[in-house]
């Protein structure tokens, strides 16, 4: 009797390894591989101070080792809360460039905030940076 009760617990333990194990399995081989990015802000730089009725450089590069599915950036006034530039072209590729400019003719001492954001896949998979950076009024 207390052999058949050691047998039967050791069968038990088996099957719950060997069921915990491919499970384990299944869920690895499910699971996405996690996507990244490398966003580089080359201007503006950060905690740049840009005079009034200066020109604003953006310029950055987005890079990955597969295609993304292109990318938002936005120029905002984080003192007065409004987006003054913004851009979303539709590119896909593994490296993405941009480069704009936008005059500095804010009316109050503004900080500013430059951000990007790649768009990794379309499963809303993102990469995001950003740069914060003042302009001066008159």
């Amino acid at each position: 009797m207390r052999k058949s009760i050691i047998i039967s617990t050791l069968f038990t333990l088996a099957t719950v390894v060997l069921v915990s194990c491919k499970k384990d399995e299944k869920e690895e081989s499910s699971s996405k591989p996690v996507l990244s990015a490398n966003i580089h802000i080359s201007q503006p730089l950060p905690d740049a101070i840009i005079p009034a009725d200066s020109v604003v450089y953006m310029s950055a590069t987005i890079t990955a080792d597969f295609e993304m599915h292109g990318y938002h950036a936005w120029l905002i006034n984080t003192t007065l809360n409004d987006t003054v530039w913004s851009v979303h072209p539709h590119t896909h590729g593994s490296t993405m460039v941009l480069s704009d400019q936008w005059v500095n003719q804010v009316t109050e001492d503004s900080d500013m905030l430059f951000k990007i954001t790649a768009a990794l896949d379309h499963d809303g998979t993102t990469a995001t940076k950003s740069v914060a950076f003042k302009c001066l009024a008159n």
